[in-house]
């Protein structure tokens, strides 16, 4: 796709960087749950809303992307 379309670059790297983005979200999201259940035990609302929306647009990847995909980890 990099070499064959030269004018879809900029898509691939936006891609790429939301990809990047969201895997990095979901990592502070994890964080952040835990040390609210360690310090204060229970759920964070606003954390379980965040929980599905990233685990919507997680989904929104077709299997095959998915798997190759960095920010889309099993049990994640």
């Amino acid at each position: 796709m990099w070499t064959n379309h030269p004018e879809s670059r900029r898509l691939v790297l936006e891609i790429e960087r939301y990809r990047r983005v969201i895997a990095e979200i979901d990592g502070l999201y994890k964080t952040t749950h835990q040390a609210w259940r360690f310090h204060l035990g229970g759920n964070l609302t606003a954390l379980h809303l965040l929980q599905q929306m990233m685990t919507t647009e997680r989904e929104r990847l077709p299997p095959e992307v998915a798997d190759a995909d960095p920010a889309h980890k099993k049990g994640s």
